[in-house]
């Protein structure tokens, strides 16, 4: 709801279409590309690929698997303040510029949860 608001951005990538490009679930592949093609408002294409890839591998080397490194990479380049993940390894990621939170954490950081890191 905040998201189509407008009372919080949402960053997207091509890394997060393609994902959603393998939903073998049509109806939610579409879903999803309708919600990012409503909602985006910052985004990272596929011309940076080289780029991000050259990052993700530095991040790689701390246990994250290629295309949670490419969120992460792309993530930092739009300048996001988090960066939202269930994923525990990435979640263990420690950024200079964007906070890796699961979705519960943020949802408490927004109804008044402590800023600080853990």
């Amino acid at each position: 709801m905040l998201i189509k608001e407008k009372r919080l951005d949402f960053a997207s990538s091509f890394i997060l279409d393609y994902e959603n490009s393998c939903n073998p679930y049509s109806d939610r592949k579409i879903a999803v590309k309708n919600f990012l093609d409503a909602n985006v408002s910052d985004y990272i294409g596929s011309e940076k690929s080289e780029e991000v890839i050259t990052k993700a591998k530095i991040v790689m080397a701390a246990g994250v698997k290629m295309k949670d490194s490419c969120h992460i990479v792309c993530a930092e380049m739009m300048k996001c303040d988090y960066l939202l993940s269930t994923d525990k390894r990435t979640l263990k990621y420690k950024s200079d510029t964007v906070r890796l939170l699961n979705p519960i954490e943020f949802i408490d950081l927004l109804n008044g949860g402590n800023e600080s890191d853990d």
